[in-house]
């Protein structure tokens, strides 16, 4: 398979970093002061994947509903102020990507964070080292965001690849439409972040195959030692 693989694509949250520290405190904080209920880190890793008005749609009850956009706001601004307290990068993610990058692999991260937000946590980690393109979600794009085949097909024309010969890799049930939705080669999943592994196993495209971690994906699928 991994002759057939030309351009990698990565989620970034949950599959490259680990972020979920600092969003549970900034949501939570958001919550208090819209006088709503908390909630767990346990319950917050499995909203995380869909962008920011979809994640507050579920979080706000529905007589708050037309706070969504002020939620938003406040959300995003106390992001910024404390957004690299906590980030840390999941273990192998420069061990897989700079692997990748010597096999003279194309490198991708494809992510619903929004563009800024996506190029400080990978500037402040050193990621953005070992990729060719970190394309994020922001007005430039149009609103797109994972899963739609649009999205996946700007990706993979600005870094000049193929959906036959690419493949995606992320730990949510969005990452898996990707693959299935952008026709791209396979889906390759670690259960690291949003969904487990029974959950993953069962979601409406099941992934090509299930990782622990990324350095046992990178051995397995690419050969990397």
């Amino acid at each position: 398979m991994k002759k057939l693989i030309d351009t990698v694509l990565f989620d970034l949250d949950g599959t490259l970093i680990d972020h979920l520290l600092a969003i549970c405190r900034c949501y939570n904080q958001t919550l208090r002061e819209f006088g709503c209920e908390e909630r767990s880190i346990q319950e917050m890793r499995k909203l995380i994947g869909p962008t920011l008005p979809e994640i507050v749609a579920q979080l706000l009850p529905a007589e708050k509903q037309s706070s969504k956009e002020e939620f938003c706001q406040k959300f995003r601004s106390l992001m910024s102020a404390t957004y690299l307290d906590g980030l840390k990068p999941m273990s192998g993610a420069s061990w897989i990507l700079e692997g990748l990058k010597g096999m003279g692999k194309k490198v991708a991260i494809f992510t619903n964070k929004l563009q800024v937000n996506a190029d400080l946590a990978c500037q402040a980690l050193g990621l953005n080292h070992h990729v060719d393109l970190i394309l994020g979600t922001d007005s430039e794009n149009e609103g797109l965001c994972k899963p739609d085949p649009i999205f996946t097909e700007k990706v993979l024309k600005m870094i000049g690849a193929n959906a036959i010969s690419s493949v995606m890799i992320g730990d949510s049930y969005i990452d898996m439409a990707v693959g299935a939705s952008g026709g791209l080669l396979a889906t390759y999943a670690v259960a690291t972040g949003t969904n487990t592994r029974e959950e993953l196993l069962v979601c409406p495209h099941p992934p090509s195959a299930i990782f622990e971690n990324l350095f046992e994906l990178g051995k397995s699928v690419f050969g990397l030692l």
